[in-house]
């Protein structure tokens, strides 16, 4: 018959092993809720990575589509193309806009600020096909405009021509009354993050200018 102290030491041993097994399954569930939380975190990360990659993508291509037609609006003199830190027109053979599956489109890129303090970039089109009388020509409402990207640290927009001393650089601006035609190339930099690296993508231009 086993003694008093016995069964207390018994009982003892059964209460520690207890508590270890509480514990290891705390630091298990944890570790599982980490694991779960970083897959997720992850996930996220790829989505929105893959998702920036199409919208960089989509430009490049409309950009490497522009075709060479002027844009004619009232009072300003004709021009293949228009860009700034903030914004860029041309017209098209590629749209991206819902509705404009067929033919030619004015196209008119910008970087406005969002209501996170953030960087959007936004697009919106006008099919040449469905244009009206020669005063509504690219006139583009603030309802035309798409968000494609939103909540980002820098957005940027970039334009490969010749400097005044005629060396090849990258220009903030590319203003027609300035530079004739379209620049060799335009560069789209996107920073989703301050603690991240910057992507960029490079489109260039294909075809030629048409006279006048």
């Amino acid at each position: 018959m086993q003694s008093r102290a016995e069964s207390g030491f018994t009982l003892m041993e059964l209460l520690i092993s207890i508590t270890i097994m509480g514990v290891i399954l705390t630091i298990i569930m944890g570790g599982l809720r980490i694991g779960i939380r970083a897959w997720e975190t992850g996930s996220r990360d790829v989505e929105s990575r893959q998702r920036l990659q199409i919208v960089l993508s989509l430009v490049k291509n409309q950009l490497g589509a522009a075709c060479p037609e002027n844009i004619r609006k009232p009072e300003v003199d004709p021009y293949l193309f228009r860009g700034d830190d903030y914004s860029m027109e041309w017209i098209s053979r590629v749209s991206i806009v819902p509705g404009n599956a067929h033919g030619k489109v004015y196209v008119i890129y910008r970087i406005d600020a969002d209501d996170n303090g953030g960087r959007s970039l936004t697009v919106a089109e006008q099919s040449l096909v469905r244009m009206g009388p020669d005063g509504q020509r690219f006139v583009v409402d603030e309802a035309d405009f798409y968000e494609l990207i939103r909540d980002a640290h820098r957005i940027g927009f970039e334009y490969l021509g010749a400097s005044e001393d005629g060396v090849r650089e990258w220009l903030n601006i590319w203003d027609p009354e300035a530079q004739s035609g379209w620049p060799t190339a335009v560069r789209i930099t996107l920073q989703m993050e301050e603690t991240k690296p910057a992507a960029a993508v490079i489109a260039r231009f294909h075809a030629e200018p048409e006279d006048g």
